[in-house]
């Protein structure tokens, strides 16, 4: 998934009224709020989803967590096949 499909997606499960600058500013500010934690600390565990960590060649890398993948349905979700 590249950023362009992770804000569509952002924006389906925003609903109805979601507009893509509201989804594109959502995307951007977790992920300048994830590097930015990363920066300051070599590691950062959000609850639920995982870890997140820098390699000393700066890059960054995700382990989930075993309950991340077990993820509340939205309304606004797209079933996947």
């Amino acid at each position: 998934m590249n950023k362009k499909q992770l804000i569509a997606r952002v924006q389906r499960y925003m609903g109805p009224g979601a507009t893509r600058s509201t989804a594109t500013a959502a995307v951007e500010a977790v992920l300048t709020a994830i590097l930015s934690a990363t920066t300051t600390s070599p590691r950062l565990h959000i609850t639920r989803v995982g870890s997140f960590s820098r390699k000393e060649n700066g890059q960054l890398n995700f382990r989930a967590s075993d309950k991340f993948l077990k993820v509340q349905n939205s309304p606004y979700r797209t079933p996947t096949s």
